[in-house]
């Protein structure tokens, strides 16, 4: 059971925490490589021979993922997290894991989230339908949130060796991929929608404060 960090993990929190926060807030799309991770994700879940399709704005992505929205990543993305969780909770300390929730996830979430209604309302609010906003904020939403578990999952099993499968540790992987190549993925039967970076982002005092989208 692990009870306290070395100043070594410790001071890779942070670097954690940048590298992730970097990578939410980046405009640069690689199609190819999120592509083939999104594939992998696919083919691990069943589904093979998905067509893929990037778009430049969520919603677009969310249109075309319609009732489909997401289904596939939900679960591979459950499936792991509950496995990861079971591991890292069996190896540290209630007081560490509260520790590192808050230093990592928490600190995150909270320098991306603050002000993501209003700048995302800006940005978008001209183009957007009534009926489009929850669920493309939502899309959103899941696709930033997903920057605090995987930096706080690849944390554990880098730095504090938390023991997973060999293909859960390739799943988290596969995760951290997609999220510094797109910003968003949906998944459907032969069908994989892919969302690229905003053609740019503004962050002042280590807050996300404005996000542009490109056009088809």
């Amino acid at each position: 059971m692990i009870d306290k960090l070395t100043p070594e993990q410790k001071a890779q929190i942070e670097i954690y925490r940048k590298r992730f926060f970097d990578a939410a807030v980046s405009i640069n799309t690689d199609r190819e490589r999120a592509a083939k991770a999104a594939l992998e994700l696919a083919e691990i879940a069943g589904l093979k021979d998905g067509k893929v399709t990037h778009v430049a704005t969520p919603e677009v992505g969310e249109v075309l993922s319609d009732s489909l929205w997401d289904s596939l990543s939900d679960s591979l993305r459950d499936s792991l997290r509950d496995s990861l969780r079971d591991s890292l909770r069996d190896s540290l300390s209630d007081s560490l894991w509260a520790s590192l929730l808050d230093s990592l996830w928490a600190s995150l979430l909270d320098s991306l989230r603050d002000s993501l209604w209003d700048s995302l309302w800006d940005s978008l609010r001209d183009s957007l339908r009534a009926s489009l906003w929850t669920p493309l904020f939502a899309s959103l939403w899941n696709s930033l949130w997903d920057s605090g578990w995987t930096a706080f999952y690849s944390y554990a099993v880098e730095q504090l060796g938390v023991e997973c499968s060999a293909e859960h540790r390739r799943i988290l992987e596969l995760y951290r991929v997609l999220f510094e190549s797109c910003s968003a993925v949906w998944f459907a039967p032969n069908a994989v929608i892919i969302c690229d970076k905003p053609t740019s982002t503004t962050v002042k005092y280590d807050k996300l404060v404005n996000i542009k989208w490109g056009e088809e």
